[in-house]
């Protein structure tokens, strides 16, 4: 195929002056130049728009993650405040209705953070299962929690 080619593009260039040898030569060069500029630069735009994605599913994945850790941190802070209204009944429901609003937004983000990694599990950087295991340990740690503190306020 390619002793064809040279064979029909010697054939075709034998006529053809020096000028018109260079000037054809250039105009080659510089073809082959813009084909590859071009698929460079598209190659360059996928990997940049897929990078972009990436970015953008880390933030939201940081923001999701930030967002469930405030909400952990609220909770596990919150049986304080219950000790100091124990005295006055109606504090105390207005903090244990508190505490159960918080144990209900972390669950909230957990429903949340399970919901974008089931979204995006092939996009993740991070192995969904892993993710899975430990989203399954926060839930459990904030049952335990929820469970010891209502049996603390049953006591009292």
């Amino acid at each position: 195929m390619v002793k064809k080619l040279s064979n029909w593009l010697f054939k075709l260039s034998n006529n053809w002056s020096i000028a018109q040898k260079i000037i054809y030569g250039y105009t080659v060069t510089v073809g082959i130049t813009c084909i590859g500029t071009a698929s460079g630069l598209l190659v360059a735009y996928n990997y940049e728009t897929y990078a972009h994605k990436q970015l953008i599913l880390a933030y939201q994945q940081q923001a999701l993650l930030k967002d469930l850790e405030n909400a952990v941190t609220r909770v596990r802070l919150h049986p304080q405040r219950l000790v100091t209204v124990l005295d006055n009944s109606i504090w105390l429901e207005f903090e244990k209705n508190r505490f159960l609003d918080g144990i209900v937004q972390v669950r909230q983000k957990l429903l949340e953070l399970e919901q974008f990694v089931s979204l995006y599990q092939n996009d993740l950087l991070i192995n969904s299962q892993d993710i899975h295991q430990l989203l399954n340990a926060y839930d459990q740690t904030t049952e335990s929690y929820n469970q010891i503190v209502k049996i603390f306020l049953a006591r009292n």
